[in-house]
């Protein structure tokens, strides 16, 4: 993904790119992405300066963190930066107040969008908000089947713990 910084026009602008995330270098353990990646800009000119508002739209394969299975889920980004010519460089200043520098015409916006898609990524990936998990004795998943495990499951070393709970209750 280069924007050609020559053939931008003196209002806006609207660019579209669409690659497949080998080509971006985008590879994450345990996740599948195998979707294209869609970049969307505005970019508008403000004297020297071009600035670059869009969204990053992919689709990603997870395993849910509760249950295992295997899920996809959209995952949209929103993404803005400035562009500004300065002799035969092109310096990119994002949000974050890091500055890239590229020399040439074209300037490459592969690493800002695979940093914006890890970004976005959940911490706890969830198949749905109602996952139900598995069942911590068998391992069954309670999305599929009930199992006939006895649910509550005392540690004999906190045995001791529970009375002195009931007890304090029996003195009020």
């Amino acid at each position: 993904m280069k924007i050609d910084i020559k053939a931008l026009k003196e209002n806006k602008n609207y660019i579209e790119f669409e690659e497949l995330p080998d080509s971006i270098g985008f590879k994450v353990k345990g996740m599948e992405l195998s979707w294209p990646v869609q970049l969307k800009l505005e970019v508008v000119r403000s004297g020297e300066h071009y600035i670059c508002e869009g969204k990053i739209i992919t689709r990603i394969g997870f395993e849910c963190s509760r249950c295992l299975m295997k899920y996809n889920q959209s995952i949209e980004s929103e993404i803005r930066f400035i562009l500004k010519e300065d002799k035969d460089q092109i310096i990119l200043e994002s949000d974050e107040g890091e500055n890239q520098v590229q020399s040439g015409r074209f300037f490459s916006l592969d690493g800002l969008v695979r940093e914006n898609i890890v970004l976005s990524l959940p911490l706890k990936p969830l198949c749905s908000e109602n996952c139900k998990g598995l069942c911590p004795s068998c391992g069954a998943n309670w999305n599929l089947t009930l199992c006939e495990c006895k649910k509550e499951v005392i540690d004999p070393r906190w045995e001791k713990l529970k009375n002195l709970k009931l007890e304090d209750r029996d003195r009020e």
